[in-house]
């Protein structure tokens, strides 16, 4: 049985902040975060493997830690903010967060993190509607809500990848303005006149 610890300790605060930062450097490292070892990660925060395990079950469980450190730091830039009326606010939040942060911008050009994107995306969504209000999401119906929010999601991810593999070679604030007209108007839009 697992030995139940207080996350309001100061020492547990202490210890996980060791293990996310020894994570966070590791992550820079490698493509996928599932080459890091329990081992060389507990080397690298100068912890042993039965310290790690009275915190963590997985490596996994530090992805996430770090995945909601990054949804609740997008969400708090995009609070209070009308997302359907303000889409380019919405969009340069996403490009700021992933441009200041080499870890969260890693983790979201990495092919290899395309089933945990799905989850925070989920969980980004889940919390925008709690704070903001079912009023504000779009529809009344959960299924079409999680489509407009995986569309929205996507739309602007696959334009960030986009740029940054192209060596950023359009301004930035024309790619963000490109997704939020494409998320707004519909490809369509883009059509020239004959």
């Amino acid at each position: 049985m697992k030995k139940i610890i207080n996350p309001n300790d100061p020492r547990v605060k202490n210890t996980r902040e060791q293990f996310a930062k020894a994570f966070r450097e590791l992550v820079l490292l490698y493509d996928d975060y599932m080459e890091i070892s329990i081992k060389e990660l507990c080397d690298k925060a100068n912890l042993t493997r039965k310290t790690f395990y009275l915190h963590y079950r997985q490596i996994d469980d530090l992805f996430v830690e770090l995945q909601n450190e990054a949804i609740k730091e997008f969400y708090s830039k995009i609070s209070g903010i009308d997302i359907y009326k303000d889409v380019e606010a919405v969009i340069s939040a996403y490009f700021e967060i992933n441009e200041s942060n080499p870890v969260y911008q890693k983790l979201c050009l990495s092919p290899h993190y395309i089933y945990i994107k799905e989850i925070g995306r989920k969980k980004g969504a889940a919390l925008y509607e709690e704070k903001e209000g079912i009023d504000k999401v779009g529809h009344n119906n959960a299924l079409i809500r999680d489509y407009i929010a995986s569309f929205y999601y996507y739309s602007g991810h696959v334009l960030y990848s986009k740029w940054v593999k192209s060596n950023r070679s359009m301004p930035k604030e024309d790619v963000i303005e490109l997704a939020s007209n494409l998320i707004k108007y519909g490809v369509s839009s883009m059509q020239k006149a004959e």
